[in-house]
């Protein structure tokens, strides 16, 4: 490679990688204001003021655009909870984890009411094909929350009849709806009683894994003491 050649390669690099993110921008912004039914890529290249095909050679379909929003989605959402409970999931207490988790899931509800064209982006609706790059992606968000129910279950805070993972499941599951329900048009009568849903959504997850002062003692229903298994995970002995 020629001196010039070795100069100009990472300044094309550099311009590539700031038309990229600057189409990225866009499209979020685009996406922010309109929502995605209507988005084209056509249009973003029009508002980027430049080639019809540009943005393809970017990211080769609409859809792989929408996948890195989805991303930053996600990037979005981890910024939001730890604003909100100013630690790391990772690094809460078992003493503190309940506070923490209501404080975070709240914070990811006023995210997502208040900006929900963008939060539409990653709810599983119906049509939407989410990729395994995004998957993996708020894998990568919960994973953290999930250890802690297995941490916290081994220290004898929490108890599970199954998967941990599938309680975090149905959290996140259980607050989703509860997004979607907040943002349809409702008869005022009805605000008052759905702004109190989300906290008998997150009591009823609590009882049900708080630890009895029998497995905090060393009784039978501690993880440890379980002899069967199904499907990987221990299953309590029968009483």
């Amino acid at each position: 490679m020629s001196p010039t050649a070795a100069t100009q390669f990472p300044a094309r690099k550099q311009q590539a990688d700031e038309t990229r993110a600057r189409l990225i921008d866009l499209a979020w912004e685009m996406v922010a204001r309109e929502g995605t039914a209507d988005f084209t890529m056509r249009q973003l290249a029009a508002r980027a003021g430049v080639a019809v095909g540009l943005p393809y050679a970017y990211f080769k379909t609409r859809e792989g655009l929408l996948d890195e929003l989805r991303i930053r989605v996600w990037d979005r959402i981890d910024e939001v909870i730890l604003a909100a409970t100013g630690v790391p999931p990772d690094q809460a207490t078992p003493e503190s984890f309940e506070a923490f988790v209501r404080a975070g899931l709240k914070a990811v509800v006023r995210f997502a009411l208040g900006e929900p064209h963008v939060y539409g982006l990653i709810a599983l609706t119906p049509g939407v094909t989410l990729s395994e790059h995004v998957l993996a992606r708020e894998l990568q968000s919960a994973q953290p929350f999930i250890n802690f129910l297995i941490r916290g279950e081994e220290q004898g805070e929490f108890e599970f009849e199954g998967n941990p993972t599938v309680f975090a499941l149905a959290l996140w599951t259980s607050v989703q709806g509860y997004v979607q329900r907040m943002g349809a048009r409702m008869p005022d009568i009805f605000k008052p009683f759905q702004e109190n849903v989300l906290d008998e959504i997150l009591d009823a997850f609590f009882a049900r894994i708080r630890a009895t002062r029998r497995t905090r003692t060393g009784g039978t229903r501690g993880r440890k003491a379980r002899a069967t298994t199904t499907g990987g995970r221990t299953k309590p002995p029968r009483r």
